[in-house]
């Protein structure tokens, strides 16, 4: 497998790691649901753009040997800035998103057509 990847994916899931840090649980089409860390995204142009329920062609940075993704860039397809806003539809969205984490991706590839409409 190649090193540096790139996919285009939905932010499900972020969580902050450290101080500086943040983990992503991305559904991709290719690789199905990973997890990828953002080094330093508190103070890196990427922190605004990698929101939960982004739509996003991510470029990744793969390490065989721990199995773990790395995050270099992200270009935003859709913000979906309108889920965040209208507390309801958080909700449905936070709802997908916890669907498809609790079912490990499925196919991914249909959930993520599912899940950008």
């Amino acid at each position: 497998m190649e090193r540096n990847v790139s996919s285009r994916a939905i932010v499900v899931h972020s969580q902050k790691q450290s101080q500086m840090n943040r983990r992503l649980t991305l559904l991709s089409v290719d690789f199905g649901l990973i997890e990828a860390i953002s080094y330093g995204s508190a103070k890196s142009i990427r922190a605004p753009k990698a929101n939960v329920f982004a739509n996003a062609t991510v470029y990744l940075y793969y390490n065989p040997v721990r199995d773990h993704y790395t995050l270099k860039d992200v270009a935003i397809i859709e913000s979906n800035e309108h889920l965040r806003s209208e507390i309801t539809l958080t909700y449905r969205g936070l709802f997908m998103a916890e669907l498809i984490m609790k079912t490990h991706g499925g196919e991914s590839e249909l959930e993520y057509e599912l899940l950008s409409q």
